[in-house]
């Protein structure tokens, strides 16, 4: 029957308003709510499926008669309806109960007889087979729907708080991956920085060696010493100390066998005069020899070590300078020689003379 050919107010009477046994598919709402008087309200026996969620909006009932329908759920949000003292939903099709049923505080009448409900509830709800039973009923679904809501509550608090931990965690080992990646970057700023210097001192250093590669080629060039021919002289000062040397020391030879010669009287006029000559020379050379080790060895051996020691260090502070001064020295070696030369024949006729 369509809720427009029934007049809601010829239905009321004082604070009940009888709507069973109308064959009802659907809940006038909008009617209901224009009669706040209505408190006490009758709906059963009739052939109503779901509430519409505005259902919730009548919270000036309390009594409500749902039974003998075919109610497969109630309204999410019947919670509002928080002035509903008596329910009675025997023999409908509900399973479970919405969460927001535990707000029913002042709810003391319950029958959920004749209902496929879930074990746990339907245990909770018992047989509701008197008005005792029926009000034990309402209290205890309305605790067990606490209690469960407090579950989900629980539940969802210790969701959030292991989703904050993740995120936590996550952002610390975000940042963690960043201050580790900020570590790996200054590392290789400052190992750039390292090879920079490095490279920088390399080249001054490069720079350095070919100036003073440079300035050593102009003072060679200002001595008039060709770059290319230097090695040659290197080479050549070896040779030419070794023969100056020989030279002197055959000159030295030379020199003390005529003054010996001249000394002793001999008169070299053929060979076998000097070879008696020189017979004799060593001779008295021989014998003169130790006398002159003798004195030499007490008067020369502290001159010795002193000239040594004057030597090294003399020769550590010419070394840099020896090929300039040897090169100085070639220039005068062959007329010291031919001096030395001239010098000793000159002795020789003196002597020779005497």
């Amino acid at each position: 029957m369509s809720t427009s050919t029934i007049n809601l107010k010829d239905k009321l009477d004082g604070h009940e308003l009888d709507l069973s046994l109308n064959e009802l598919s659907e809940v006038p709402v909008k009617e209901l709510a224009a009669l706040p008087k209505a408190t006490h309200i009758d709906l059963s026996c009739n052939k109503i499926s779901s509430l519409p969620s505005n259902f919730a909006t009548l919270n000036h009932i309390i009594r409500l008669d749902l039974s003998k329908n075919d109610l497969k759920e109630l309204p999410h949000n019947i919670g509002n309806m928080t002035r509903l003292q008596h329910l009675d939903l025997y023999g409908n099709k509900l399973t479970m109960l919405p969460l927001t049923f535990c707000r029913l505080k002042n709810l003391k009448w319950l029958d959920l007889k004749n209902n496929p409900l879930e074990p746990k509830l339907k245990v909770v709800a018992g047989d509701c087979l008197d008005e005792k039973q029926c009000q034990q009923c309402a209290k205890k679904v309305v605790a067990f729907m606490q209690s469960i809501e407090s579950d989900l509550e629980r539940e969802k608090q210790k969701r959030l708080k292991e989703e904050r931990e993740r995120e936590a965690a996550k952002k610390a080992a975000e940042e963690k991956e960043q201050e580790r990646q900020r570590k790996l970057k200054k590392a290789e700023k400052e190992r750039r920085k390292a090879e920079q210097k490095a490279q920088k001192e390399r080249i001054r250093m490069q720079q350095l060696e070919k100036d003073l590669e440079k300035e050593f080629i102009d003072d060679k060039q200002t001595n008039g010493i060709p770059p290319k021919e230097e090695k040659k002289k290197e080479k050549g000062s070896c040779l030419r100390s070794f023969l100056v040397t020989v030279s002197l020391l055959i000159l030295s030879v030379t020199g003390y066998f005529i003054v010996l010669c001249v000394y002793m009287g001999h008169k070299i006029r053929s060979t076998d005069d000097l070879i008696y000559a020189a017979e004799d020379v060593w001779y008295f050379s021989k014998s003169k020899t130790v006398l002159w080790w003798l004195v030499l060895t007490d008067y020369c051996t502290p001159l010795w070590e002193t000239s040594q020691h004057v030597a090294r260090s003399t020769w550590s502070v010419l070394q840099n300078y020896s090929t300039y001064t040897w090169e100085a020295c070639g220039v005068y070696t062959d007329a010291l020689k031919n001096v030395l030369l001239s010098g000793i024949g000159k002795i020789y006729e003196f002597f020779r003379e005497k």
